[in-house]
C-alpha cells in the first residue's frame, strides 16, 4: 500500500514539472513576440474628409508599438492625437511610426467640395464689351490673430484681366491662403476691355494689448542653459551583449553645476522610469539596463541657483538578449 502512494505521488510530480514547463515555454514565447512587434497604426483618419476650401477637419491619429511618430507638415507628434487642420486645396497628409524593428506609414488625402455657385441670368446686352462680373470676392474669416492663417477666394466671369491688392494678376477663378499682421483691405479689379468691375475684403487683426508701466529698474535675467549634446551612444543602438552595462556620455554645459539623467524603457505597452538621477558632477553615467527590451535616455544641466536648463531629446537604444 506505501510504495502504492509513493508511485502515485512520483507520478503527480512528473506531470507538475511538465505542466510549469509547459506554462514557462508559452511565456518565453509571447514576451519574444512583444519585443519583435512593427510599429502598428491603429488609425488616421480626417473628419470630414470632404470639405470646402479653408474650412475646419479634425485629423485623428493612434500608433501601437512605437517609439518615434511623424505626421507630414507637422513634424513630431505624440503616438496617439488630434489636431484642427485649415487645408486650403486637396492635400495627402502621412504618418510615420517607427521602433527598432521597423517603420509602418499611412497616408490620408482631404478632398476639397466644388463649389456651388448660386444660378444667375445675365442681361441681354449688345453685341459690344460686356461688363466684368464679380460673382464673389470673400474670406472664411473677417478677424483673426496675429500670424493665423485664412482663405482668399475670388470667381469672376466676363474678364480679360483680374488683378488683387498685394498679391498681383490672378486667374478668373482661384483661392489664397493669407496671414497679414495687420488689419488689411483686399481690392479685386476685373478689367474687360475699358470696363472695370471692382470689390473690397477686408481683414481686421486683432492686437495683444499689454499694460504700460516704466520700470524703475532693469532686472537681468539668466537665459536658461542650452540642452547638453548628447555623444553616445548613437541613436538607434542595438546591443546583444551581457550584463547590460553601458555607458552615457554628453558635451558639458557652461554654467552647469550638475547634471540630471532619466532613464526609461519600453514592456511593449508604455514607455516607464527606470532612473531619474540627479546632482552628476561629470558629463558621463554609467548604468545596468533592465531586461533585454528598448530603452531611451536624456539629460538636462542644473546651474548654481538650482535651476533647470533645457532637456534633450530622447535617444533610443535597445538590448536583444
Amino acid at each position: 500500500m506505501k510504495k502504492n502512494c509513493s508511485n502515485l505521488l512520483n507520478i503527480s510530480a512528473v506531470f507538475t514539472a511538465l505542466f510549469l514547463l509547459f506554462i514557462c515555454s508559452g511565456c518565453i514565447i509571447l514576451n519574444k513576440n512583444k519585443k519583435d512587434l512593427r510599429p502598428d497604426i491603429e488609425y488616421f483618419k480626417i473628419n470630414p474628409s470632404t470639405l470646402q476650401p479653408g474650412s475646419k477637419a479634425i485629423l485623428y491619429w493612434k500608433a501601437d508599438h512605437a517609439d518615434h511618430v511623424t505626421i507630414s507638415e507637422f513634424g513630431d507628434v505624440s503616438s496617439q492625437g488630434s489636431m484642427e487642420i485649415y487645408p486650403a486645396e486637396e492635400q495627402t497628409y502621412e504618418i510615420h511610426a517607427q521602433n527598432v524593428n521597423g517603420t509602418t506609414s499611412r497616408k490620408f488625402t482631404v478632398r476639397m467640395e466644388q463649389t456651388q455657385i448660386q444660378s444667375f441670368t445675365p442681361p441681354k446686352v449688345k453685341t459690344t464689351t460686356s461688363n466684368p462680373r464679380i460673382i464673389y470676392f470673400r474670406t472664411n474669416h473677417s478677424s483673426i490673430t496675429p500670424g493665423k492663417r485664412i482663405v482668399l477666394q475670388w470667381y469672376v466671369i466676363n474678364a480679360e484681366q483680374t488683378e488683387i491688392s498685394g498679391l498681383g494678376h490672378v486667374s478668373l477663378k482661384g483661392s489664397r491662403n493669407i496671414a497679414p499682421n495687420k488689419k488689411t483691405t483686399y481690392i479685386l479689379t476685373a478689367k474687360n476691355g475699358s470696363k472695370t468691375s471692382t470689390s473690397e475684403v477686408t481683414v481686421n487683426v486683432m492686437s495683444t494689448k499689454l499694460k504700460l508701466y516704466k520700470p524703475k529698474s532693469v532686472v537681468k535675467t539668466n537665459a536658461i542653459m542650452p540642452a547638453p549634446k548628447q555623444i553616445s551612444p548613437a541613436y538607434g543602438s542595438r546591443f546583444s551583449h551581457y550584463p547590460r552595462n553601458m555607458t552615457l556620455r554628453w558635451q558639458s554645459v557652461k554654467g552647469a553645476k550638475t547634471y540630471t539623467v532619466q532613464v526609461q524603457y519600453n514592456n511593449s505597452r508604455e514607455w516607464k522610469n527606470f532612473k531619474i538621477d540627479k546632482k552628476l558632477r561629470n558629463p558621463l553615467y554609467k548604468l545596468s539596463f533592465i531586461g533585454a527590451q528598448p530603452g531611451r535616455w536624456r539629460v538636462w544641466a542644473i546651474n548654481s541657483k538650482g535651476e533647470s536648463g533645457y532637456k534633450s531629446p530622447w535617444r533610443n537604444f535597445s538590448f536583444t538578449r
